[in-house]
């Protein structure tokens, strides 16, 4: 295993790349605290391993960037709210006036919001419970989730949410909601589990790449 440092320039910005050598076949390269790592086959020159950064680096930038892009920012002033842009104000009193949400702190904003996707939550899954035939209604929470927007516990007969969803259009929540609620006749996304989502989601492949793409309309 050797470890070499080379300088790159992506798009008039220079950063530095550390570059480990083994006994592997693929090259393969991270982004990580303004520096790219590269892990490469031994013997694999230097301008390869440039050329390979430079080529791939551009997309690995923009993709984290959209990962770490935030949906509200008190220090910035702004903030979306299913698929709008509002002004964002701090102030003693959560509320929403024209095109302006104040709010006091980040807590009382997320404790705020949460309130407010529940409510919307409980209209789109009971109108959806009725278009799709379900007799039971399932119970509705909103939480934290890091690698879902929406669950199904068929244990409990409960559809977990998260919170973040309240950013994002009413089309798109409805879209997971469809979503969850098609689990109740297909547990597992097998042969006829999408079928049943575009009958009541036409757009749902449309809906699910902008939820992935963070774009909020």
């Amino acid at each position: 295993m050797k470890t070499n440092l080379f300088e790159v320039e992506i798009e008039g910005q220079k950063y530095q790349v550390f570059v480990t050598s083994k006994y592997q076949r693929n090259a393969y390269l991270r982004f990580k605290d303004g520096a790219f790592f590269v892990t490469c086959p031994s013997l694999t020159s230097k301008k390869r391993i440039l050329d390979f950064v430079e080529k791939s680096g551009p997309r690995l930038i923009k993709k984290l960037k959209k990962e770490d892009q935030k949906h509200y920012s008190i220090e910035e002033g702004y903030i979306f709210l299913f698929g709008t842009r509002y002004e964002l104000k701090i102030s003693d009193k959560f509320r929403i006036e024209d095109n302006t949400v104040f709010s006091k702190n980040d807590e009382d904003l997320v404790k705020n919001l949460r309130k407010l996707l529940v409510k919307y939550l409980e209209q789109s899954v009971r109108k959806y419970e009725e278009l799709m035939g379900i007799k039971k209604p399932y119970k509705i929470s909103v939480k934290k989730m890091k690698t879902r927007y929406g669950s199904n516990s068929q244990k409990t007969h409960r559809l977990h949410f998260q919170i973040d969803l309240v950013h994002f259009s009413f089309q798109i929540i409805d879209s997971v909601v469809v979503h969850e609620l098609a689990h109740e006749f297909y547990r597992n996304h097998q042969r006829g589990f999408y079928s049943c989502v575009l009958k009541y989601c036409p757009d749902y492949y449309l809906l699910k790449k902008k939820l992935r793409q963070k774009v909020y309309l």
